[in-house]
């Protein structure tokens, strides 16, 4: 619920910035860019290098970031499900 609100904050601040559609668009951008790629990647120095040296909107890659991010728990294994492999056959 934090996070939804953090969320919230940064899309009303991001979109009552001097910022131009563009700015926050490209920030977006980067910033899905970012939350779709590992973590720990040489990639994602160069997008965080972006961001800093270009001008765009750091709170449009925030959100970016946040809404292109996977969920850890749907990307996690769930140990409840069979494998096809192990399932006895009926022959």
């Amino acid at each position: 619920m934090l996070l939804l609100l953090r969320l919230l904050q940064s899309l009303i601040r991001t979109l009552h910035s001097d910022g131009t559609p563009a700015q926050v668009a490209a920030g977006v951008t980067l910033g899905a860019a970012l939350g779709l790629t590992p973590l720990l990647s040489p990639h994602n120095l160069v997008i965080v290098s972006a961001i800093a040296l270009l001008n765009v909107s750091v709170g449009g890659a925030v959100i970016g970031m946040l809404l292109f991010t996977p969920d850890r728990k749907s990307t996690r294994l769930n140990s409840s499900h069979t494998d096809i492999s192990r399932m006895p056959s009926s022959a």
